[in-house]
């Protein structure tokens, strides 16, 4: 499939970040009693006193007082520019990573091909990479490295667990009338079907990563943006295993009953089989 789409992860991002509710300003309450409540209603023009908020949102205005609505819409521009071109670079990092990717050796049985190691460009340094220029105030550089680097330590560790186990690569393999198969490409695969175990790339995982990358607790509203991305990456992948496929594995490997007296097409034995870059797709 191709790489993931950037509007898709916008949008989950968006929601995630939604979900939090945060207010603008944040703990606000408004004054009340006597004189905070008329001093305070007498300290704005009446038209600044109430105006519509900013729709659709990803903050929340704590009053319709003009000043608060102003700074909800600063805001969610803000963090919704940055979050879009954040979106992006992931997906470009992506598509950039996929090419790079091989896989293997494997070991191959007749049909199956099992073990194997998958490697590719530094995924965080792609996104890194494509995120040069990012919108936002002073602290992007800052909340761009600590995606990235979280990104490529959580998937670094993610691709040391993807293994194929007994997996039907070679269905000609069952029965070879060759001495030896050569190079033989394999039926494509699923990348979701293979043993993966995803625990270094989970939300929380991530997010606590960047957090601690980040190393700024008073940094705004950081725990949240890291949130949603963590989550819209978590979902992307989630959904890209099930679309994406491996091809062209190429097997070789020894065919022991053709060598015998009589020749018997039988099972590749003792064979290796191995993707080069440009396989996943």
């Amino acid at each position: 499939m191709p790489p993931p789409i950037a509007t898709a992860i916008k949008d989950l991002a968006f929601d995630k970040f939604r979900s939090y509710q945060i207010k603008i300003p944040v703990d606000w309450k408004e004054p009340s009693g006597d004189p905070d409540g008329p001093q305070y209603a007498d300290a704005f023009k009446p038209e600044e006193r109430s105006v519509p908020p900013a729709s659709p949102t990803l903050f929340v205005a704590s009053s319709s007082n003009k000043y608060h609505v102003d700074t909800q819409k600063q805001l969610n521009a803000n963090f919704g520019d940055y979050m879009t071109a954040m979106s992006t670079a992931i997906a470009t990092g992506w598509g950039m990573w996929m090419p790079t990717v091989a896989f293997g050796p494997l070991v191959v049985a007749a049909s199956t091909g099992s073990g194997g190691v998958m490697a590719g460009a530094p995924l965080g340094k792609l996104i890194m990479g494509a995120a040069v220029g990012l919108p936002m105030m002073g602290s992007a550089a800052a909340y761009t490295n600590a995606i990235c680097s979280a990104i490529d330590i959580g998937w670094t560790a993610f691709l040391l667990t993807v293994k194929a186990a007994g997996t039907n690569i070679w269905p000609m393999f069952n029965a070879f009338p060759s001495p030896a198969a050569v190079a033989i490409p394999g039926i494509p695969i699923g990348f979701g079907d293979l043993v993966q175990v995803d625990a270094s790339i989970q939300p929380a995982v991530l997010q606590s990563t960047m957090i601690g990358l980040l190393g700024n607790p008073m940094a705004a509203h950081h725990k949240e943006l890291f949130g949603a991305m963590a989550h819209a990456f978590y979902e992307t992948y989630k959904d890209w295993k099930t679309k994406a496929k491996l091809t062209m594995i190429l097997g070789n490997g020894a065919v022991p009953s053709m060598t015998t007296p009589v020749p018997v097409p039988g099972p590749v034995a003792t064979g290796v089989g191995m993707m080069a870059p440009g396989g996943l797709i």
